[in-house]
C-alpha cells in the first residue's frame, strides 16, 4: 500500500483523431471521420501517475459516476500503479472529449460530460474514514475547483493531521529557552493554522 494519497477532482480525457475530407450537407459544418481514439488521466488522476512513477505506486480518491467512463478510468489507474479509491456518484464520471482533426491537429469540438452537484455529510465522512483508515504519510490536496474539495472536507481534514513523534515536546522545550518558532509553507492556509494551534507556534506562512 502506497503511502502517498492524492485527493482531489478526477477527470478522463478522450481524444478522438480523424480527417475532414468534406462539409455536412445537412448544415455547414466539417464531417469528422473518426480514425483512432485514446483516453488518458487528468486533473488530479495525473498526479497521481505522475508521483506513482517516481514512487512505486501511489493511492488516489476522487468522484465517479456509474458508468463506462469509469470503468475506463479505473482501468488506466491499475495500467500506470494507481490505487483508485472510488466514490460512485448519480452523476457522471467528468470527461471531456475532444475531436482533433489529424492534418492541421486542430481541435474542431469538446464535448464536456460532468453535472455539479454538492458533497453529502455521507460523503464527507466516507472521504475521511478512507483517509484515516489507511495511515498515510502524505496527502497532496488537488483542487480542480469542481466539487470534492470542499470547506466542510478541509474543516474534517484538519482534524485528521498526524504530528511527528516528540515534535510537541521539542516545541515546548524550545520554547521554554526563548525560542521563536515559524513555519513557512508551501500548504494550504487552515492546514498551518492548524498546525500552528497543536504545537504552539509564534508564526506561520502558508500559501
Amino acid at each position: 500500500m502506497s503511502k502517498i494519497l492524492v485527493l482531489g477532482d478526477v477527470m478522463l480525457d478522450k481524444y478522438s483523431y480523424g480527417t475532414v475530407q468534406r462539409l455536412n450537407p445537412e448544415w455547414p459544418n466539417p464531417l469528422l471521420s473518426i480514425e483512432s481514439e485514446e483516453y488518458r488521466l487528468w486533473w488530479s488522476a495525473n498526479v497521481a501517475a505522475n508521483i506513482s512513477s517516481l514512487n512505486d505506486g501511489c493511492d488516489l480518491l476522487g468522484l465517479v459516476g456509474n458508468d463506462k467512463h469509469k470503468d475506463i478510468f479505473s482501468r488506466l489507474c491499475n495500467n500506470t500503479n494507481v490505487k483508485f479509491h472510488e466514490l460512485v456518484t448519480k452523476f457522471p464520471t467528468i470527461t471531456k472529449q475532444r475531436f482533433i482533426e489529424n492534418t492541421y491537429k486542430q481541435q474542431l469540438l469538446r464535448v464536456d460530460y460532468e453535472e455539479y452537484f454538492s458533497l453529502s455529510d455521507d460523503e464527507v465522512f466516507s472521504i475521511i474514514e478512507i483517509v484515516k483508515s489507511n495511515n498515510y504519510e502524505y496527502i497532496v490536496i488537488s483542487d480542480y475547483d469542481k466539487w470534492l474539495i470542499s470547506e466542510k472536507l478541509i474543516e474534517e481534514l484538519k482534524n485528521t493531521l498526524p504530528l511527528m513523534p516528540g515534535i510537541k515536546a521539542l516545541c515546548q522545550v524550545l520554547k521554554h529557552h526563548n525560542w521563536y518558532l515559524a513555519i513557512a509553507s508551501g500548504g494550504f492556509v487552515p492546514f498551518a493554522e492548524r498546525v500552528k494551534e497543536l504545537i504552539n507556534l509564534d508564526e506561520v506562512h502558508a500559501n
